[in-house]
C-alpha cells in the first residue's frame, strides 16, 4: 500500500474521504456541509471555472502573484463561489510541506473573504490540524504554477458533475484505474495535479509521486517485478511492483518500502542529479537491487522466503529521505 508519510496524515485522509463522499459524489461544502449543501454543485463550479479560465491572468497581469490574480478573479463573487474557491485551495494545500500551515490558513480565509469571518478556518480546528501536516514536498513547479494546478482541480470537479450520480459514484467509490483514466481528460489537463488527486482519493493504489519522470525511473528500475499485463497503465504497473516488493520484503515496514526513503531511493534516483550524490554508492545500489529482484521469492508457487538487506557500518551513509517531486524536477 502507498499510504505513507512521515507525518500524521489521518486528518488529511479524513478530509479527502469527506471531499469524495460529500462534495464530489454529493454537492455539499467540504467545510460547512449543513449550511452550504450545494457549494460543489454544477452551477457553482461552472461559475468558478468561468471566472478563472475566462479571465486567466498571465505573467505580471493582475499584480503578478497568484494571490493578487485570484482576488481579481473572485471580485464580487457570491459566498458560495468564494467558499468553493477556498475549498479548492484547501485540497491543493493538503499534500504539501512547502507552504506553512499559517500561510495556507491565511490564503483560505482571505479567499472566503473578510465579511464572513464566521466561516474562517480557526487554529483549533481539525482542518488546521490537517494543514499542519503534509504528505510530501511537491517541488518548485507546484508553487510557481499554483494557478494551473488549482484550475485543473476545479475543471476536474466540473467534469465529474456532468456525469450522472451513478457514474460519479462508480468512479469515486472503488474504481481507481477508471478514475485515473477519467482524470487524464479535460481541456486543461495537468499531470502533476492528476497524480496528486489520484493519491489523495485512492492512496492505497497511487504513489505519493507527482513527477512523471520519477514514475518512469521507478518503473524502469524495478520493472522486473512488474506482474501486470501488457495493457496496464503506468500506475497499474507501479501498483503491481509495490505489491511484489511487499511480498518479497515482508519484514520491511511501509515506511522503508516508500520510494523516497533511503533504501529504495538509493537504487532508482540518478546519483548524479541528487544533492546527496556524495553518499551514493552505485555498486551497493546495484547489488541491493539484484538481491530484491533476483534473490527474493521468485513466485507464489515457490517456497516463501525473503531477503534481509543490511549495510555494514563501514559502508556509505544512507542518503537523506526525499519527498514527492514536481514534474519539473529531475
Amino acid at each position: 500500500m502507498a499510504v505513507y508519510s512521515d507525518q500524521d496524515r489521518r486528518q488529511i485522509d479524513e478530509l479527502c474521504a469527506r471531499w469524495r463522499e460529500g462534495s464530489l459524489i454529493g454537492d455539499a461544502s467540504l467545510l460547512y456541509p449543513d449550511d452550504f449543501p450545494t457549494v460543489w454543485s454544477q452551477p457553482v463550479l461552472d461559475e468558478l471555472n468561468r471566472r478563472f479560465w475566462e479571465n486567466l491572468l498571465e505573467g505580471g497581469e493582475g499584480g503578478g502573484s497568484f494571490e493578487s490574480k485570484w482576488e481579481i478573479q473572485l471580485e464580487d463573487a457570491p459566498i458560495e463561489v468564494r467558499l468553493l474557491a477556498a475549498e479548492c485551495l484547501l485540497v491543493y494545500y493538503l499534500i504539501t510541506v512547502s507552504v506553512g500551515p499559517d500561510r495556507k490558513r491565511a490564503m483560505i480565509n482571505k479567499t472566503i473573504g473578510p465579511d464572513r469571518e464566521d466561516l474562517h478556518v480557526s487554529t483549533n480546528s481539525g482542518v488546521y490540524e490537517a494543514l499542519r501536516n503534509w504528505i510530501a514536498n511537491p517541488g518548485q513547479y507546484y508553487n510557481t504554477r499554483q494557478d494551473l494546478l488549482v484550475g485543473y482541480l476545479m475543471e476536474l470537479a466540473s467534469r465529474l458533475k456532468k456525469l450522472p450520480l451513478e457514474g460519479r459514484t462508480e468512479l469515486l467509490k472503488d474504481n481507481p484505474w477508471g478514475f485515473s483514466e477519467f482524470a487524464e481528460g479535460g481541456e486543461h489537463h495537468n499531470d502533476t495535479m492528476r497524480h496528486v488527486v489520484c493519491h489523495l482519493l485512492y492512496p492505497e493504489y497511487f504513489e505519493r509521486i507527482a513527477s512523471n519522470r520519477h514514475k518512469e525511473l521507478v518503473l524502469k528500475t524495478f520493472g522486473e517485478l512488474d506482474t501486470s499485463d501488457s495493457e496496464a497503465s503506468q500506475d497499474q504497473k507501479l501498483y503491481a511492483i509495490r505489491m511484489e516488493l511487499k511480498r518479497r520484503l515482508p519484514d520491511w515496514s511501509e515506511a522503508r518500502r516508500d520510494y523516497y526513503e533511503p533504501d529504495l531511493r538509493l537504487i532508482w534516483h540518478p546519483a548524479g542529479r541528487s544533492t546527496d550524490s556524495a553518499s551514493m554508492d552505485p555498486a551497493f545500489a546495484l547489488d541491493f537491487k539484484k538481491q530484491i529482484v533476483f534473490y527474493g521469492p521468485p513466485g507464489p508457487a515457490r517456497p516463501t522466503r525473503h531477503v534481509t538487506l543490511r549495510r555494514e557500518s563501514s559502508g556509505p551513509p544512507r542518503c537523506s529521505a526525499g519527498a514527492l517531486m514536481s514534474t519539473s524536477a529531475t
